[in-house]
């Protein structure tokens, strides 16, 4: 849940690991956005980078426990909290 002044969104990252590295796509419910391409995902040293260019979008969070990242989502300069937790697949 990100929190946003006046707003609460849902922000899912669907996260792959292939051969070449992970790819992902953004999911924000709330707002019927769906399936919105990620430019970069990095996972290295416990600690997740997800970048969207095309709605500066960029998201830094540590891995603090086995299902639960914490970070920082910033976009257009501004900046707030996001926990991420595993979702498994139905």
């Amino acid at each position: 849940m990100l929190v946003v002044p006046g707003v609460e969104l849902h922000i899912n990252f669907n996260i792959s690991q292939g051969e070449n590295g992970y790819t992902a796509t953004l999911d924000s419910p709330d707002q019927n956005a769906y399936g919105i391409p990620v430019s970069s995902v990095k996972f290295e040293d416990n600690k997740l980078t997800i970048t969207v260019t095309d709605l500066a979008i960029e998201y830094i969070g540590d891995l603090v426990e086995k299902d639960l990242i914490k970070g920082t989502f910033t976009q257009f300069g501004n900046s707030m909290d996001l926990e991420l937790t595993r979702k498994k697949e139905k």
